[in-house]
């Protein structure tokens, strides 16, 4: 076989000499090709799905286009559907949760497939914004995503969709349950209020509770009271 030397170099092979080459490989370690074997590139991968974050039904099963391929994402424990070019999956109690990753449009929040976990729509993906200690709910009409705390008490996150929420829901406890988000220009965002406690009741109603228990109004803008002047001297 010409070119074969000890230093573990070897000229191209035919491919008859492919068990030789086998051979050579278990006898004297790594052989490297000469200078006058030349490898065409390989083709670029073809994707087999887009949109990136596209999601497709396969039964009760939903697949999430991730790098151009196909992965399974979970169950739909109450159905996956497709509609046109749309496919949702519905928990058990019928209410649609989504992948993390997914592909969203601003505004949209919904429930994940992992239990107790909240997803906000953060650079035309769905994202992990709260863990939620007793889930994740959807109030059923589709216009309202929330996560419910150890007591009871509804939280949300920046970024969700607040436009049409009615006025009790100006303002909400975020998820750290610490925050003050305010509706402005559709959407949550934070608001300067600090609250040792935030609660907020599905009514909407909301006590930001300072560190004895009163409480703070996030209307106004929790800015200090101004200093009052001291009384003139009477004459």
């Amino acid at each position: 076989m010409s070119g074969m030397t000890n230093n573990k170099h070897v000229d191209c092979f035919a491919p008859r000499n492919l068990m030789t080459l086998i051979v050579v490989f278990a006898s004297f370690g790594l052989i490297v090709p000469g200078p006058g074997c030349q490898k065409d590139d390989p083709p670029p991968p073809v994707a087999e799905c887009e949109p990136e974050g596209g999601i497709k039904c396969e039964g009760n099963q939903l697949q999430l286009c991730t790098d151009g391929v196909l992965a399974p994402a979970g169950e739909c424990p109450g159905g996956c559907r497709t509609a046109g070019r749309e496919a949702r999956c519905f928990d058990k109690s019928k209410s649609l949760i989504a992948p993390e990753g997914a592909a969203c449009q601003p505004g949209m929040a919904l429930c994940a497939m992992a239990q107790n976990t909240l997803l906000v729509c953060r650079e035309g993906r769905l994202r992990k914004a709260a863990t939620c200690p007793k889930g994740c709910l959807d109030r059923g009409d589709g216009t309202m995503i929330y996560c419910l705390d150890d007591t009871d008490h509804i939280r949300f996150a920046e970024g969700i969709g607040c436009t049409g929420l009615g006025k009790h829901f100006e303002y909400a406890c975020d998820a750290d349950g610490r925050s003050v988000l305010k509706c402005a220009d559709e959407y949550y965002t934070h608001h300067s209020s600090k609250c040792h406690a935030c609660k907020q009741g599905r009514n909407g109603r909301l006590a930001c509770l300072n560190e004895v228990g009163d409480r703070i109004d996030p209307a106004a803008d929790n800015a200090p009271p101004a200093e009052s002047s001291p009384p003139a001297p009477t004459p």
